[in-house]
């Protein structure tokens, strides 16, 4: 009986919080340059999802467009994005089993950024197509987090502390590396640009782009949400979670 009121306590907090969030959407609907009243971007939505009819067709009104073309699609991917770095922090933490443990202490956002930087400022990666700055990003952090594995195993099996010094150390010489790029490129607008990128917007969010990184996420989530004991097992340490399997 108790397990079964947990679990209803549970599931009513998810649904809480799903309902908080749906209310937040519509809430930030309305702000913006042009503030539109909730019952019209009530109705725009309704439309919308009713009318069968594609989401850029012309000569649907200013309301439509800007619900639809323009806010709407930013929201989803700011909910997709905290989606997947709330899920990617937990994880974090479980597997170094530290609370402190981030992509910044780790060393992970160091080599984004210098991936983001080496393809700005040097051109690497321009081969990758349109999104290579992205790609180069992605390139640097998974490198960085292959090193920081790699450093913490040297002298014995890793744990904790050696995973957050190595995350450290790799953090300060990415870091010095990405201000040596920048020093000697001397490229003021590459500059600006880099700025711009590691501050992050949403501004190029786009329905065919969200039709990609919606599903990924979505899926990851849930995976990681059914390991969720695997995940608490390894918060009581190595040997504690062999013994419980």
């Amino acid at each position: 009986m108790v397990d079964f009121l947990k679990k209803q306590g549970y599931l009513f907090i998810c649904l809480g919080l799903l309902a908080l969030l749906v209310i937040a959407l519509f809430w930030a609907l309305s702000i913006g340059t042009v503030k539109l009243p909730l019952v019209n971007i009530y109705n725009t939505v309704i439309e919308q999802l009713f009318s069968g009819q594609p989401i850029e067709g012309v000569d649907r009104g200013p309301v439509h467009d800007i619900v639809w073309l323009l806010r709407l699609p930013r929201l989803v991917l700011a909910a997709l994005v905290g989606m997947g770095l709330s899920v990617c922090g937990v994880i974090m933490q479980a597997v170094v089993k530290n609370p402190l443990a981030d992509p910044y202490i780790l060393g992970i956002s160091s080599g984004a950024s210098l991936g983001a930087t080496a393809a700005i400022l040097l051109g690497i990666g321009v081969a990758l197509g349109e999104n290579f700055v992205g790609i180069a990003a992605f390139i640097g952090a998974f490198a960085m987090s292959l090193g920081v594995l790699f450093i913490s195993n040297l002298g014995g099996r890793s744990n904790s502390v050696k995973l957050l010094l190595a995350g450290m150390a790799l953090s300060a010489v990415c870091g010095a590396f990405s201000s040596f790029i920048v020093y000697f490129a001397n490229n003021k607008e590459g500059m600006q640009t880099i700025a711009y990128w590691m501050m992050g917007s949403f501004a190029g969010a786009k329905w065919e782009t969200l039709a990609v990184i919606g599903p990924i996420v979505v899926l990851a989530v849930m995976f990681f949400w059914t390991q969720s004991r695997m995940l608490n097992l390894m918060l009581l340490g190595d040997e504690s979670a062999l013994t419980l399997g």
